[in-house]
């Protein structure tokens, strides 16, 4: 099965441009993505089972957070974390969101006070690995 789908831009516009392309992606191509995975899943041939990660040059290079995308790839390759890792979510409200990935990552989004041992579920030693602030913490198991 072959599919496409356009990229955004207009004729007149400069995917050249830093940024552009991943404005455009982001921006306008959800829609289009969650289209074409379900008509890949449609078909009987093949299926989307995981989407992986994709890191934009311009976001790696221009727009300064090449130190949070390099730990975030670190905590990635520590913990062993691939596109078929589990995911279990432990809170998830307007609040913010935490959530362990694979065995051994777990990830806090939000402005609010948690770690791990807050939950009973979570069994283990944990060592903050990153800290964000109210941005983002992940802690990896020891």
């Amino acid at each position: 099965m072959e599919l496409s789908f356009r990229d955004g831009l207009e004729s007149e516009e400069d995917s050249n441009k830093s940024g552009k392309r991943s404005e455009t992606f982001l921006g306008l191509m959800p829609g289009e993505q969650e289209e074409f995975i379900e008509r890949i899943n449609a078909s009987d041939s093949d299926m989307i089972s995981c989407v992986l990660p994709t890191i934009f040059y311009d976001h790696f290079y221009d727009f300064g957070i090449r130190d949070v995308i390099t730990e975030l790839i670190e905590a990635r390759r520590r913990t062993g974390v691939h596109c078929r890792s589990s995911v279990k979510i432990y809170h998830a409200n307007n609040e913010g969101y935490v959530a362990q990935i694979g065995d051994k990552l777990v990830m806090k989004l939000g402005h609010f006070d948690w770690n791990p041992s807050k939950e009973n579920n979570l069994d283990g030693s944990w060592q903050k690995f990153v800290d964000k602030g109210s941005d983002y913490q992940l802690w990896l198991r020891q």
